[in-house]
């Protein structure tokens, strides 16, 4: 397997961790805890910092070599991109629901929080799984050395802020909860 796509699997496994906590914090929520909005906040600001602009443009990258290698206008690399290019938006949507319930600005129930948070941890996991369980085995079959020479000039390399030796501060409370998970 290319370096690439272990990268892009690298991402993915570190995305799980996110929306394990993010399903921690909609416990917390569930239960009545606001105080756990924060956190959640942070992590969707990850998602629209890292997967929404940096992880989703490359495999983009990935996904057209594969459509040009392959000639294979396959369905799922239809919705793939179209999720790609949705997900941006959805994210912001999530962000305001979440700074509204964080500033008591939303008319929304608990109940119906909850519903939202969780259809959107749920989007996130189906949209990964689809690549993980489908994609990228079909792109690890099929791109060749050429194709992955010719990625590797197309694909700019920038670092996860989260998952790094450097984490960016706004991300710390963030790493050290998942941090905390993970021991």
């Amino acid at each position: 397997m290319h370096s690439i796509l272990k990268g892009l699997q690298k991402d993915h496994i570190n995305l799980a961790k996110v929306l394990d906590i993010m399903q921690l914090q909609l416990e917390r929520i569930a239960e009545g805890d606001d105080v756990a909005l924060a956190l959640m906040f942070d992590a969707s600001t990850y998602i629209q910092n890292y997967p929404d602009m940096i992880h989703h443009p490359r495999e983009n990258k990935v996904f057209e070599v594969f459509k040009y290698r392959s000639g294979d206008e396959a369905e799922v690399f239809k919705t793939l991109i179209q999720q790609h290019e949705e997900m941006p938006d959805v994210t912001i949507k999530f962000k305001r629901l979440l700074n509204e319930a964080i500033n008591g600005l939303g008319f929304i129930s608990r109940e119906e929080l909850v519903k939202k948070i969780q259809e959107y941890i749920d989007l996130e996991r189906e949209h990964m799984n689809l690549e993980e369980a489908v994609v990228f085995p079909l792109i690890n079959k099929t791109l060749e050395d050429k194709d992955w020479k010719l990625l590797e000039e197309l694909i700019e390399t920038e670092s996860d802020p989260l998952f790094t030796d450097k984490i960016e501060e706004s991300f710390k409370v963030l790493y050290q909860s998942i941090s905390g998970q993970a021991a």
